[in-house]
């Protein structure tokens, strides 16, 4: 990516610093390696194991699901209701965070307690309006590493307009360029999409417009190794660990046969 592309993408230092991060934690020059709701192949989804487990496991990043609880509070959840992941019929917004907290919910905050300084790269997927004062006051000063995503435009335009000091992805299930134009309407900084709609074309279009593309959610390691011959700058997995060794494995191949 040339210089004159950098300096039309990221206007503001926040948003550098943010691409800063990521260049510094890709220790190789594979894919970054993002935990979907935490190892959770291995530990309950979106939960302070599951999280503590993508750490262990040599996650480069995590994805989690934002929701508000009753009493205001940002906590982790993918679904609006505990029935899938705990049998239980109780609603995010209905129940208070200590009501959660008795079902293994974690709060955005103490997630961030738990990863920081760990997992460099954090990706806080919106899955419904948050008030931008409490998403601010929760993430505080520290930005660094902090990544907001949507699949809900108007979710990421009033966000960004009330924070433009954090940066977006597009998450679309759409490899486009349609995605690539609304990417570039909304300001983001880049676009996750579907793995399987990672297509070469699309991944040329995308870097050619100033998007880096990661891709969701995949566990294979056959087409996780495919698309980091195609230049996607992450992948999102449940299985954290075993895509580390597969390009741990790529990379000493690769060391082996120059030397």
């Amino acid at each position: 990516m040339g210089i004159v592309t950098l300096v039309s993408i990221f206007t503001s230092a926040g948003k550098w610093l943010t691409l800063h991060t990521m260049r510094r934690v890709q220790r190789t020059s594979a894919p970054l390696i993002i935990a979907h709701r935490g190892a959770s192949a291995d530990a309950p989804e979106n939960t302070l194991a599951a999280f503590r487990l993508a750490i262990a496991q040599g996650a480069d990043g995590l994805e989690c699901d934002l929701r508000m609880s009753a009493d205001g509070v940002i906590v982790i959840s993918h679904d609006d209701s505990l029935r899938r992941t705990h049998e239980h019929p109780v609603c995010i917004a209905e129940a208070t965070t200590a009501e959660l907290a008795g079902y293994g919910v974690p709060t955005l905050a103490e997630t961030l307690a738990t990863v920081r300084g760990k997992l460099p790269l954090i990706n806080l997927e919106l899955k419904e309006p948050i008030p931008p004062d409490t998403l601010a006051a929760t993430i505080g000063a520290d930005v660094d590493g902090i990544i907001l995503s949507s699949f809900d435009i108007e979710i990421i335009r009033a966000t960004r307009d009330a924070l433009p000091q954090l940066p977006f992805w597009l998450l679309t299930r759409h490899g486009t360029n349609v995605a690539i134009a609304q990417a570039q309407e909304l300001g983001c900084i880049g676009i996750h999409v579907w793995h399987r709609a990672a297509t070469p074309r699309f991944i040329a279009h995308s870097g050619r417009a100033g998007f880096p593309v990661y891709v969701w959610t995949l566990d294979d390691l056959r087409r996780a190794d495919i698309l980091a011959g195609r230049g996607v700058a992450g992948i999102t997995t449940n299985t954290p660990g075993q895509l580390r060794m597969l390009f741990t494995a790529i990379l000493r191949e690769s060391r082996n046969d120059r030397g």
